[in-house]
Parts: structure tokens; C-alpha cells; sequence
């Protein structure tokens, strides 16, 4: 089983389905966004009002790096996290499986 990276908008359910899909495979689950919100000890809505949106990106981004160095795993990212030019090399080049949660989907 290698990793499966989880991405959509917010409230897209990612964190819901990622739990449940990880416990029915036996795998560890990662939330990058709670990750980000232990290390810094504040909220990612702090850290977009007081540090701003770059610095919360370059988290981001170092997160995401640092979750992908695990062989296997559900990993949820946060709704942002793909969208830099960068972030999107690191995930296509992490052999992982990846999953878009769409928000529609989630309410139906």
C-alpha cells in the first residue's frame, strides 16, 4: 500500500472520508492543516491574518514535503495546498495516489 493524498476545497470532507478510509485499511491518517496548526500552535485562519498568505503557503509547502517522506498513509491536504506550481510538481512526483474530494459530492 503506498500513499493516498486526499484533495478538494474545503468542506469538501477530506478529513471525514480520509479518517474512515484510513482505518478501513489499516493506515495511518494525516491531516496536513492540524500538522501545520501543532507545530505553529496557532489556527491556519491566525496564521493567514497575522503571517499572511505566503508564509502560510511556504508551511504549507514543507508540510506537505515532509508527509510524503511516509511509505504509506491517507494524507488530507488543505484546500490550498496544490495550487502553487511547485507543490504540484511534489505531488505528481510522489508516486501516491490521488484522490479530488469535490464539495458537491460531499452534500449530496
Amino acid at each position: 500500500m503506498s500513499r493516498i493524498l486526499l484533495i478538494g476545497p474545503p468542506g469538501a470532507g477530506k478529513s471525514t472520508v480520509g479518517k474512515a478510509l484510513a482505518k478501513v485499511l489499516g493506515i495511518q491518517f494525516v491531516d496536513t492543516d492540524n500538522l501545520i496548526e501543532k507545530e505553529t500552535g496557532k489556527s491556519i485562519t491566525d496564521l493567514f491574518v497575522v503571517d499572511g498568505e505566503p508564509h502560510f503557503r511556504a508551511l504549507e509547502l514543507e508540510t506537505l514535503k515532509s508527509v510524503l517522506t511516509l511509505e504509506t498513509g491517507v494524507i488530507s491536504l488543505g484546500g490550498g495546498a496544490p495550487i502553487s506550481e511547485e507543490a504540484q510538481q511534489v505531488i505528481k512526483n510522489s508516486n501516491s495516489h490521488l484522490v479530488f474530494l469535490d464539495v458537491s459530492l460531499a452534500t449530496a
